[in-house]
């Protein structure tokens, strides 16, 4: 029993630190009107890569907890298409998680999902997306050929996220 508590507390402990090496270098703010943005591949939830290309319409950023669940809760009601066929990415930043946790819990209850949850691990990553927006709210940007159209600020409810895809 005594050799097994130092391996687990020091499993514990590599396993905490982020192992994520940043992928992209972005300088912020990204999220401004009227701004291309710029080349970035996130990962989603099974490790699969994306880059927001010209055909993507609409980007949905939840870097709350609140606002990840509004989402969730809605696309629950959906099929694991809906975002793919109305042109959106949703992307959750769980960086400021510590990474044990993330692990443990966030990234296994993520994956439960049907649908691509493009994350953001790395807080440096996030950091420039971030900037200048009200990070307890949702980030709705539209987009034109990666083109930021316009930046809308909701609550984080059911009912407004549903509000966005009635909106066309």
């Amino acid at each position: 029993m005594k050799t097994l508590m130092p391996i687990t507390l020091l499993l514990i402990l590599l396993s905490s630190c982020s192992s994520s090496i940043s992928q992209n270098i972005v300088k912020g703010p990204v999220l401004i009107e009227e701004k291309t943005l710029p080349d970035f591949t996130f990962k989603d939830q099974f490790g699969n890569s994306k880059t927001i290309d010209g055909s993507i319409e609409k980007l949905i950023f939840a870097f709350d907890e609140d606002p990840a669940h509004a989402v969730n809760d809605f696309l629950a009601t959906k099929p694991a298409s809906f975002l793919k066929d109305n042109k959106t990415l949703f992307i959750a930043d769980i960086s400021a998680a510590p990474g044990i946790i993330r692990k443990m819990f966030i990234l296994p209850g993520i994956k439960k999902y049907e649908y691509s949850v493009l994350i953001f691990t790395d807080e440096e990553e996030a950091a420039p997306f971030r900037e200048g927006v009200k990070t307890e709210q949702l980030i709705v940007v539209s987009l034109n050929n990666k083109t930021i159209s316009s930046i809308k600020t909701i609550n984080p409810t059911t009912e407004e996220v549903k509000k966005l895809f009635l909106e066309k």
